[in-house]
């Protein structure tokens, strides 16, 4: 964790605030960016494996190209380019178009490998913060229970 991260969390705590409460903005706030840095950290380690494969992920409601893969394939299939992070681009499109474009890649000879999205168990980290109590937690135990907790968003 983050100096700022430590001080956030010691100045929210010093407000009394619930560590449910607490652990749920948490989570919120890095949530998606561990979701996204798990993700870079895939298409990085496929690419090392066999980087002229394009890997198409589905996130969520979409399939995404990210970084080089979304800018090569945007130069040749009309798809915009958007930020995923503001280091990292991505072009997608819905996943009920799948099969048209990749149709569309079959026909450019594209090597297209999907990579479906890991489900994070919301419910097992909800049960986790739902058991904690408030009375009897350190500052100390609370950092190993967010630490804890970014386990279980990695996993």
């Amino acid at each position: 964790m983050t100096k700022m991260g430590i001080i956030t969390l010691v100045h929210l705590s010093s407000k009394k605030l619930s560590l449910d409460i607490l652990l749920l903005l948490f989570i919120k706030q890095k949530k998606k960016e561990v979701y996204m840095s798990s993700l870079y950290l895939k298409y990085l380690k496929e690419k090392k494996e066999n980087e002229d494969t394009y890997y198409l992920f589905k996130v969520g409601n979409f399939y995404i190209f990210i970084d080089e893969d979304a800018k090569k394939i945007s130069k040749v299939v009309p798809l915009k380019l958007t930020n995923l992070t503001s280091d990292i681009l991505k072009c997608g499109f819905p996943i009920n178009a799948l099969e048209r474009y990749l149709t569309i890649f079959k026909n450019l000879s594209f090597k297209i490998k999907i990579i479906e999205e890991k489900n994070i168990n919301v419910d097992k980290v909800i049960k986790k913060i739902k058991y904690i109590n408030i009375e009897k937690t350190t500052p100390i135990k609370a950092l190993n229970i967010l630490n804890e907790i970014k386990g279980m968003l990695n996993e």
